[in-house]
């Protein structure tokens, strides 16, 4: 369906054919029209008998439901008005009960809202206790990471000594373009760059294990996004404890597997083929006619020579049974009790696993049979959790640990060693180092 608010063709053409700013009030706008923003704001409105801002989420995925929201709201300071939005939010469980919105004046540093909570007219509300501060202000369900943060976020990498492109990749850490295409709104997405790279300690002549990591695969699942940043960042860092890791493991990365669903603000897939789960088509005789998907799996096999130790796949859930961040993890393969999984658990002993069946060609599907993966994972980090950004910074950085606990080998006992601390608690003793 095609917004009823457009620019002039050439600003259309100019502004990435962003719609218009809606007015909903005569002081108070709604905007959402930059990138990973969403929001139908040509049909929200204030109320005129309650004087609610009624916001109008997107339904670009799963019929009427919505799975993302982020926007601008102007003219707000010294106001404290009350958000509505419909609750259809893939329904049953996974309804918006325990969820708490959030809101920023920088983009930067987020706040929850103080009054969160379900109506009885099948909508739920949002809102604070006291005033806007600032004129601007941005509302989203959950913490952003748009297209223009993993760009800068691999462009600040070019160059760093621990960072190389991969075999398909250029100077810049691009490994080709996503397709774009036309969005829900009739918006055109230009096409915007795949990314890959490899850490590694290129003076290292050691045998190393080979861990490829993929995110940003579903659209909206952006707390993925914000762990595995969080892992890079460890990575690439100076700890002592990285350089011994690099030293042992080279990391392939691919941060933002689908470029054009995120800069677009999609609920969950690629604007070339919103009707269908991007997660359901990692196999040759699916993805010849998805580019995103194909570019990405065809370099992952160069770039590793289809040989990989480790493949984790960062993304995010609603709500589950298990209300917790969780690995889907093959059981079958033992991969549970995995010394890499062992030692995450013991750093993060929050988290869960569940059993990984079957074959519906996931990215963990094309990493077994396409890659040769030994352990592969769906990480979920879990919406409606309410954690701050700062835990899953937190909990990337425990990715790492438990890399450098389970590859990096222990140093050898010497006689001094022995008679100090006994021979069985040093040649037992494997995760959780520091």
């Amino acid at each position: 369906m095609r917004e009823t608010h457009f620019l002039s063709a050439i600003a259309f053409a100019a502004c990435s054919s962003f719609f218009l700013t809606q007015n909903v009030d005569a002081q108070i706008q709604l905007d959402a029209s930059f990138d990973h923003a969403s929001l139908k704001a040509s049909q929200s409105f204030v109320s005129s008998v309650s004087g609610d801002i009624m916001l109008r989420g997107r339904t670009n995925y799963y019929g009427n439901d919505w799975r993302w929201l982020y926007f601008k709201t102007s003219n707000i300071v010294n106001q404290n008005p009350q958000f509505w939005i419909s609750d259809d939010f893939a329904g049953g469980s996974s309804r918006l009960t325990n969820h708490k919105m959030i809101y920023s004046y920088d983009q930067e540093n987020w706040h929850y809202f103080d009054n969160n909570g379900l109506d009885y007219e099948g909508g739920y509300k949002f809102s604070n206790n006291t005033n806007f501060t600032q004129n601007d202000v941005y509302v989203a369900y959950s913490f952003p990471y748009s297209y223009g943060k993993a760009s800068s976020h691999v462009a600040s990498l070019v160059g760093n000594p621990y960072v190389k492109p991969t075999k398909s990749a250029n100077s810049n850490l691009v490994i080709g373009q996503s397709p774009g295409g036309v969005d829900d709104l009739g918006r055109v997405v230009t096409p915007k760059n795949l990314f890959g790279y490899q850490i590694t300690d290129t003076n290292s002549t050691k045998p190393k294990k080979k861990i490829a990591l993929t995110s940003g695969l579903h659209a909206n699942e952006v707390l993925g996004n914000h762990t595995l940043e969080g892992m890079i960042n460890m990575l690439v860092s100076d700890d002592p404890r990285m350089k011994k890791l690099r030293q042992h493991a080279d990391f392939y990365v691919y941060p933002m597997l689908n470029p054009d669903g995120r800069y677009a603000g999609n609920n969950r897939t690629t604007v070339e083929n919103v009707d269908e789960d991007p997660n359901r088509l990692w196999h040759p005789a699916l993805y010849q006619d998805h580019k995103d998907i194909k570019t990405t799996a065809d370099a992952m096999i160069a770039d590793t020579d289809a040989d990989i130790d480790y493949f984790i796949d960062f993304h995010s859930t609603i709500p589950t049974g298990t209300q917790t961040d969780f690995g889907y993890i093959p059981y079958y393969k033992d991969n549970h009790n995995d010394p890499f999984w062992l030692s995450l658990k013991d750093r993060e002993p929050q988290i869960a696993a569940l059993n990984s069946t079957g074959t519906n060609w996931y990215t963990t599907n094309f990493a077994e049979s396409f890659l040769d993966a030994e352990f592969d994972m769906t990480f979920e980090t879990m919406f409606s959790l309410n954690r701050s950004q700062d835990y899953y910074t937190d909990l990337g950085e425990s990715f790492a640990l438990a890399f450098f606990d389970t590859i990096v080998p222990l140093p050898e006992p010497t006689s001094f060693m022995l008679l100090s601390v006994g021979l069985v608690p040093l040649l037992t003793s494997r995760r959780k180092r520091d």
